[in-house]
């Protein structure tokens, strides 16, 4: 039940998103980071590092499949954060959707109506992301990832939106 009540509220925002037109690169302030946790990702402290360097806030969030409630020591959420109707439990990710994004970084692999709930909700300006197989209707600009530099490849297209 959660899953198809997510479903349905994923495909009705994105049908109600407003203009999606980036703002530059250089000229965004905000920016969030949901990090699939169930992935190793080569360099990324130096990836959030660059984002931290390039602008005003970096707000980063870490998502992890297992059923058990993730640690505290840092800001992440699981499915257990949502209801059985998919609404959200967690002030974590209450917290974290709430300023206005110019981009949305999502560091995932393969689709997961979670991360895709929450990139769409947080409302930003635009979502990159990777491409993975059978679509990924939430991003904006999409990655081949696979390489050992998908992180740099990210950073680097991003950085190319004028």
């Amino acid at each position: 039940m959660k899953r198809r009540v997510l479903t349905f509220q994923i495909r009705k925002m994105i049908k109600n998103r407003g203009d999606t037109s980036p703002l530059s690169y250089q000229k965004a302030k905000c920016i969030g980071v949901i990090i699939n946790n169930d992935y190793s990702w080569d360099g990324l402290n130096n990836f959030l590092s660059e984002l931290e360097k390039d602008h005003d806030e970096l707000h980063t969030i870490y998502f992890t499949k297992s059923i058990e409630k993730p640690g505290s020591e840092k800001k992440d959420f699981s499915p257990t954060d949502f209801n059985f109707f998919g609404q959200i439990k967690s002030d974590k990710i209450l917290n974290f959707i709430t300023p206005s994004f110019d981009y949305v970084f999502v560091l995932n692999k393969e689709p997961s109506l979670f991360i895709d709930f929450i990139t769409v909700k947080a409302e930003s300006k635009a979502n990159i992301s990777f491409y993975y197989e059978g679509g990924n209707e939430i991003a904006d600009l999409q990655i081949k990832s696979g390489k050992s530099q998908e992180l740099e490849d990210m950073l680097r297209y991003a950085r190319k939106l004028s």
